[in-house]
């Protein structure tokens, strides 16, 4: 069967806020794919049993006919050697991509006014691809089923060898147990986050496995999987910043009165008691960095930080970003610590973006933040999928910065001097 595949994750819209202007890297993508096979997790699938051995022999042979590399490939995963070359030898501001229906797509700008961007698709047949991070230039993509790392063997620019890199989490039947989000931190270890199971109308819940609601920790050799944080809803993002600091976000329902920004620690409860995982249930829960109000965001998307670029990005270095699905805008994340407590609010940017924004990415080559997104179910976008360059103009911006609480009330400092009026 054919059907109609919506745009997802790449990386970000930006704001237009006296001196932010917005690019359309790609208006408006709608894609039609086939249903296709794909034999993921090194093959360790039934298929496997059935051929006895063929498959896996069959691509050991065109691995080794391709690279002159010797590969030990069996239903465990597959034995590469050290050096082994990487997919993308040079980061080159080339944009890659994945799909809710399954396709990894890689596209190539023309120049840096985006006058002409070349896609390819890359790879197809992912499980709901709702995370991909590009790691020393090969791409990682988060499925439902395992995070895949993509090669390509014969430099043809189309991936042919899905490996296994970690599939560890649980699977079961249940339609809204979403995978979200691929992130890492500075030690290269990965971050993702998986839903509940939550019933058809978005109220209680189906069968309950050990993973559901939960962050997910996979070292950076995906060998180690660890439950890092439990407690979530229907997390569709989160971030990893500068000092390893781990951020999500939630999506209103169950027990999640409306949406929050909250920061994890290790073996933390985060806010769903019936997803927590432990006996007896929790009766509190770890305080939020802040609520996000429902008429400001119905449903959230990712998180990301301004890195350091030298000001590519104007004054918001070091500051933290929030994404809306619901509202299909972004925010500025104000916050400060009382001790180990962190506390703040967002304020919003005042763009109207032209889908759900779900994923971002800062690109290492020109500096600017990209953004993508789709609409699958309730939001205000009117794109069924965009990727859009957010790109600091160089001109003067004024807009809250911080925030401090004390007895007397809220200090707000700005980028800029306001006006006296």
């Amino acid at each position: 069967g054919v059907w109609r595949a919506a745009l997802v994750a790449g990386i970000l819209l930006l704001l237009l806020l006296l001196g932010l202007g917005l690019d359309p890297a790609s208006d408006s993508v709608a894609l039609s794919i086939g249903l296709a096979l794909t034999l993921s997790g090194c093959f360790a699938n039934p298929l496997e049993q059935l051929t006895d051995g063929l498959i896996e022999g069959g691509v050991e042979q065109i691995i080794e006919d391709q690279t002159g590399v010797d590969v030990d490939v069996n239903g465990e995963g597959a034995s590469l050697p050290d050096g082994f070359p990487s997919d993308i030898p040079v980061p080159d501001g080339r944009i890659a991509f994945s799909t809710w229906s399954g396709d990894v797509w890689v596209g190539k700008f023309a120049d840096d006014k985006l006058s002409k961007i070349t896609w390819r698709r890359y790879a197809t047949g992912i499980f709901h691809g709702l995370g991909l991070k590009i790691v020393n230039e090969q791409i990682y993509v988060l499925g439902r089923d395992q995070i895949t790392l993509l090669h390509d063997f014969n430099k043809d620019g189309e991936a042919d060898f899905y490996q296994n890199f970690n599939n560890d989490v649980q699977v079961t039947s249940n339609f809204h147990e979403f995978m979200f989000d691929l992130q890492t931190d500075s030690q290269g270890n990965f971050y993702f986050l998986k839903g509940g199971p939550v019933n058809p109308g978005g109220r209680g819940w189906g069968p309950l496995s050990d993973h559901h609601g939960c962050i997910f920790k996979v070292s950076a050799d995906g060998q180690k999987f660890e439950v890092y944080a439990t407690g979530i809803r229907a997390p569709n993002g989160m971030g990893v910043g500068p000092n390893g600091e781990v951020s999500s976000g939630d999506n209103q329902g169950t027990w999640v009165p409306v949406d929050y920004i909250h920061f994890s620690k290790p073996g933390e409860f985060i806010e769903v008691p019936d997803l927590a995982h432990r006996t007896p249930a929790p009766t509190k829960y770890s305080p939020h960095l802040c609520w996000v109000p429902y008429d400001v965001d119905n449903s959230n998307g990712g998180q990301i930080w301004v890195p350091a670029n030298k000001g590519k990005w104007g004054p918001f270095e070091g500051r933290m970003l929030y994404l809306s699905y619901g509202k299909s805008s972004l925010f500025a994340v104000l916050q400060e610590r009382v001790g180990d407590v962190a506390q703040g609010g967002v304020v919003k940017f005042p763009l109207k973006f032209a889908t759900g924004l779900m994923r971002s990415r800062f690109n290492p080559v020109d500096g600017q933040l990209y953004v993508a997104g789709l609409k699958g179910w309730q939001t205000n976008g009117v794109k069924d999928g965009a990727i859009q360059r957010g790109r600091y103009t160089g001109k003067s911006v004024t807009m809250p910065e911080s925030l401090h609480v004390s007895k007397k009330g809220i200090t707000i400092r700005f980028t800029g001097a306001l006006d006296k009026k």
